[in-house]
């Protein structure tokens, strides 16, 4: 279930950055550069943002799956909390929502 994790990261990346987060001439070369290790961090592609979803996207793909979220649903509820955070501007606190 974490290699779903880090595929909806990698999904999160794309939307966020507007390229993918490993490149290359062919899919052999972008499947090797995402083997290899991290993306470059999404906050240096997009600056503008926020830390808590760039948090979210590199804790999705971190290249260690034990330091990944251990659910989607986890992943899901994350960005949801900070969807709702940027709109209303209150905290919210993931023991609350779920």
């Amino acid at each position: 279930e974490r290699a779903d994790v880090y595929a909806l990261g990698a999904i999160l990346y794309y939307l966020f950055a507007g390229s993918p987060p490993h490149s290359g001439k062919s899919a052999s070369e972008a499947l090797a550069a995402a083997v290899s290790g991290a993306p470059v961090a999404i906050r240096k592609r997009v600056p503008e943002l926020p830390r808590e979803l760039g948090d979210i996207v590199s804790r999705a793909m971190a290249p260690r799956a034990a330091d990944r979220y251990p659910t989607a649903l986890e992943l899901a509820t994350d960005v949801t909390l900070e969807e709702i955070r940027a709109k209303t501007g209150a905290p919210v606190d993931s023991a609350e929502a779920g």
